[in-house]
């Protein structure tokens, strides 16, 4: 859980200064109220530290079972 909320930290930082670069920005108009660009990139952050860790699991899981099989015998 902890990491996920690491890395959903890291990536949006990464993601808050690359969404000028990709388009990934809301611009300002009569019927917003904010004056500035406003980087749109929350759920893409989420979801690229969920996919990365969903990835890391298994290989956790099965390292940590080969190392118990191991120690164990």
């Amino acid at each position: 859980m902890f990491s996920v909320v690491m890395s959903t930290f890291v990536v949006l930082l990464v993601m808050h200064k690359l969404a000028p670069l990709l388009g990934l920005v809301d611009n300002p108009d009569s019927r917003k109220r904010h004056t500035g660009q406003m980087p749109l990139v929350g759920g893409v952050s989420i979801a690229i530290s969920l996919c990365g860790t969903l990835l890391l699991i298994p290989s956790f899981i099965l390292s940590n079972t080969y190392l118990s099989y191991r120690l164990a015998r």
